[in-house]
C-alpha cells in the first residue's frame, strides 16, 4: 500500500501556495518550474529604472498593439511599465551601457514585457467575457497586506493615507487584475489529467541507472600516423609562401595587376592602398601556409596547380575567389615539404585530418578500444575497472602513500623567516602552524596520509614535488610555491607502497580516475602510442532523452566530449538495454569512441512513483505546458493586433531625434 501524505487545507491548495506546497513535499522532483508565475504576477518592487518611452502620459504613438480592441499601451506605472522594469532587473540591464534602437538587449527586454502584457490583457478579457468579478472585500484585504502599508507587522492607515487617491486606485486596480489572472491560471492549471497518463509518466521515471563511461579521444591519434598520412599526401601539406591582393571587380583587379607588372606601383604599395583582404596591412604577405590552407582562397580547383608552380617573384593571373571577389598572387618561395618534427606542422595536419579524415582516425581508435574491451571481458572486468588496473600498474609511483605537514604563508619572505625559526628550534613546528593560512592549520599542519598524485593539486612545480617526496622523516623542506602562497613542509613518514586491497585506497584511485584534471592514457599491446581517455561516473538517471526537466538529468555539463549523450537516442538505447556490470561494445559519441557499463539500477517504490505521477498531473505538466499554451492562446489569437516593431523603432528613433535637438 502506498504511503499517503496528508493533504493541506483547501485554502493552502489554492493559488500559488499550492505550488510551493508541492515543491516542498517533493523537492527531488526538480523538473517542474513555475515560469508561468512570472507571467501572471508582477510584484511591487523597486528595481533599476529603464528609459521611459511612454513618459507619464499616453498617446497613440505609445500603443504597441491591441487585444480585442483594448490597447496594449506603455505608460508610467501600468502593467507594461512594471513588466519592463522587472525584465530589466532580472537581466541586470543597465541603460547607460547602450540603450538604442539597434540594441538587441533593449529590444528583447521590451518585447518580453510586451508579450507578458498581451497575455495579461487576454486573460482579463477572457474573465470579463465570462462575467467574472473579483470580490471587493478580498481585494481590500490583499491591498492591506501589501508591504507598502505595513508597520510593525500590521496594516498602517497612516502609511495608506500618505498615498494620494490616484495612486491608491492604481494599486487597488493592479491587485484586482493580479487576483483575476491568478484565478484564470488556477482554473486552467486545475484541468484534470487522466490517471492513465499520470501513471505512464510515473513509470517513466524509473528505473534509474548509474553508469561508468569511458570516452576515448581523437586526440590520441599519434604523431607518427599524422606524419605517415602527410608523407602519403605531399601535395596537401607542402609549405607555400604567397602574397595576395584582392579587389571586388575583375576589371579593377586586371588593371591593378597591369600597373604592378608595368612598375607603376610596387606589389606592397598596391596591397596596402587598394587590397580588400586581411593581408593588406602586411603588404599582401600571407605568411607560411600549408597547401590545403590556400585552397579556400581559390574558387576554381584548376587554379591551384598553376599557383603552386609559380617561381619566386612571379605574379599569377587574376583568379576568382570563393566570395565572388578577384585576386592575384605573387610567389615568395618555391613550395617545399614541411618539417614533420615541428609540432606546429603536425597540429595543422591534425586539424586537416579531424575535418576531412575523421573516419580514418575513428577506425584507428575503434580498433584499439575493441582490443582493450576484449581484454577486459576476458578477465570478467568492466572496461573502467580494467583501465584502473592498467593505470595503477603503469604508474605505481602515483599511488604511493606519503604523509607531510605544511605551513603556508602568503609571502615568500615571511615563509623563509618562519622556516628559519623552526629550523633553529626558536619555535616548534606546531606553534608555527598557528600562523598558517591553509586548511591543515587546525591539525598542526598535518596533511594526513595521501597518495602521491594528490600532491599535484598542492605544489605547483614537479621538481618541488619530487623534493618533498625524497625527505627523510622529520626533515624540513625548503620553501616552495604552492596554490595560495608559499610553504615549507616536514616529512612525517617515508613514502611507502599503498595496499590497494583497502577500500580507502580503492576510493582514492577511483577519485584519480574520475578527476578530469589528471590526463590519463593506456597502452594497447603492440602500439607505442598511449590512448587518452576520460572516465566519468554518471547517474543515477532515468531514461531521459534530451534531459527533460521532469526527470533527473544526465549531468555531463562541462565535459564537451560526452555532452552529446544528452540528446543521443543511440546512447539511451544502449544505456537501458545493457545488462548490469557488462560493458557495451565500443560506439561513437560525437567525435569520441565510448564504452558504457551499467553499475547499478534503482527500482521505483510505489510511494515515489505515485508522488511523481501526482506532481506531473498537478504541477509540472500544467505549469510548464501552460507557459506555451498562454503564448499560443493570446499572442496567436485573431483578436490580437501586433504593432510592436513599428511602434518600438519609430518611438526610439523619434526620441533620438528629439534628444539631439
Amino acid at each position: 500500500m502506498a504511503s499517503k501524505t496528508k493533504k493541506p487545507k483547501a485554502e493552502e491548495e489554492s493559488g500559488l501556495s499550492g505550488v510551493f506546497y508541492r515543491l516542498k513535499t517533493h523537492p527531488f522532483l526538480f523538473g517542474g518550474t513555475i515560469l508561468v508565475l512570472l507571467i501572471v504576477v508582477v510584484a511591487f518592487v523597486f528595481v533599476p529604472a529603464v528609459p521611459n518611452v511612454g513618459g507619464e502620459g499616453q498617446d497613440q504613438s505609445r500603443v504597441f498593439g491591441y487585444y480585442n480592441g483594448t490597447p496594449i499601451s506603455y505608460m508610467y506605472g501600468n502593467y507594461f511599465y512594471r513588466a519592463l522594469q522587472e525584465a530589466a532587473a532580472a537581466e541586470q540591464f543597465q541603460p547607460q551601457s547602450g540603450y538604442s534602437a539597434d540594441s538587441n538587449n533593449a529590444f528583447n527586454l521590451w518585447y518580453q514585457a510586451f508579450i507578458r502584457t498581451v497575455i495579461q490583457t487576454g486573460m482579463l478579457d477572457e474573465m470579463k467575457t465570462a462575467g467574472y468579478r473579483a470580490p471587493p472585500k478580498e481585494i481590500d484585504r490583499r491591498v492591506a497586506e501589501l508591504p507598502n502599508f505595513q508597520e510593525d507587522g500590521r496594516f498602517s492607515s497612516t502609511k495608506y493615507n500618505r498615498v494620494n487617491r490616484n495612486e491608491r486606485l492604481a494599486i487597488w486596480r493592479t491587485t484586482e487584475e493580479n487576483y483575476i489572472t491568478g484565478k484564470y491560471v488556477n482554473d486552467v492549471a486545475g484541468l484534470r489529467v487522466s490517471s492513465a497518463e499520470k501513471a505512464f509518466i510515473g513509470n517513466m521515471a524509473f528505473p534509474e541507472r548509474s553508469f561508468d563511461l569511458v570516452s576515448f579521444s581523437r586526440s590520441s591519434y599519434p604523431d607518427s600516423e599524422l606524419a605517415s598520412f602527410a608523407s602519403a599526401n605531399p601535395d596537401l601539406f607542402k609549405t607555400v609562401h604567397l602574397s595576395k591582393i584582392t579587389l571586388a571587380a575583375e576589371r579593377e583587379a586586371r588593371q591593378l595587376l597591369d600597373s604592378v607588372k608595368g612598375g607603376r606601383f610596387t606589389f606592397e604599395d598596391a596591397a596596402r592602398n587598394q587590397s580588400a583582404d586581411v593581408y593588406k596591412d602586411r603588404g599582401g604577405d600571407m605568411g607560411l601556409r600549408m597547401a590545403y590552407e590556400v585552397f579556400t582562397e581559390l574558387a576554381e580547383e584548376s587554379d591551384r596547380e598553376v599557383l603552386f608552380a609559380l617561381k619566386p617573384g612571379e605574379l599569377s593571373s587574376v583568379v576568382k575567389a570563393p566570395d565572388n571577389s578577384w585576386a592575384f598572387f605573387r610567389a615568395e618561395e618555391t613550395p617545399y615539404a614541411p618539417d614533420l618534427t615541428i609540432p606546429e606542422n603536425l597540429e595543422k595536419i591534425r586539424s586537416y585530418m579531424n575535418r576531412f579524415e575523421g573516419g580514418r582516425i575513428e577506425n584507428w581508435l575503434l580498433a584499439r578500444v575493441e582490443t582493450l574491451s576484449a581484454q577486459a571481458l576476458s578477465q570478467n572486468l568492466s572496461l573502467s575497472a580494467y583501465l584502473e588496473s592498467l593505470v595503477t600498474a603503469a604508474d605505481p609511483a602515483l599511488f604511493r602513500i606519503f604523509r607531510l605537514s605544511r605551513i603556508t604563508l602568503a609571502e615568500k619572505d615571511a615563509a623563509e623567516q618562519l622556516r628559519s625559526e623552526v629550523q633553529r628550534n626558536g619555535i616548534s613546528f606546531a606553534a608555527a602552524a598557528e600562523n598558517s593560512i591553509d586548511e591543515d592549520r587546525g591539525q598542526g599542519g598535518d596533511m594526513g596520509r595521501r597518495m602521491v598524485y594528490e600532491l599535484s593539486s598542492v605544489v605547483v612545480e614537479e621538481t618541488d614535488r619530487n623534493t618533498l617526496l625524497s625527505l627523510r622523516q622529520g626533515e624540513l623542506s625548503p620553501v616552495v610555491q604552492v596554490s595560495g602562497g608559499w610553504a615549507f613542509f616536514r616529512a612525517e613518514e617515508t613514502p611507502f607502497t599503498a595496499d590497494l586491497s583497502l577500500d580507502e585506497n580503492k576510493d582514492k584511485i577511483r577519485n584519480y580516475m574520475t578527476n578530469p584534471a589528471f590526463s590519463k592514457s593506456v597502452l594497447v599491446p603492440g602500439d607505442s602510442a598511449g590512448i587518452r581517455f576520460l572516465f566519468l561516473e554518471l547517474g543515477p538517471v532515468s531514461l531521459n532523452y534530451g534531459n527533460v526537466g521532469l526527470f533527473r538529468s544526465l549531468a555531463v555539463q562541462g565535459n564537451a566530449e560526452v555532452e552529446q549523450a544528452v540528446s543521443s537516442d543511440n546512447f539511451w538505447r544502449i544505456a537501458f538495454s545493457l545488462s548490469l556490470n557488462t560493458p557495451s561494445t565500443p560506439f561513437t559519441l560525437g567525435t569520441s569512441i565510448v564504452v558504457l557499463t551499467v553499475t547499478g539500477e534503482t527500482p521505483a517504490d510505489e510511494a515515489t512513483q505515485n508522488s511523481m505521477a501526482e506532481w506531473y498531473g498537478t504541477g509540472w505538466m500544467m505549469y510548464n505546458a501552460l507557459d506555451a499554451d498562454l503564448n499560443y492562446s493570446f499572442a496567436a489569437s485573431p483578436k490580437f493586433e501586433d504593432n510592436f516593431i513599428q511602434t518600438f523603432f519609430s518611438t526610439m528613433y523619434q526620441e533620438t531625434i528629439d534628444s539631439s535637438r
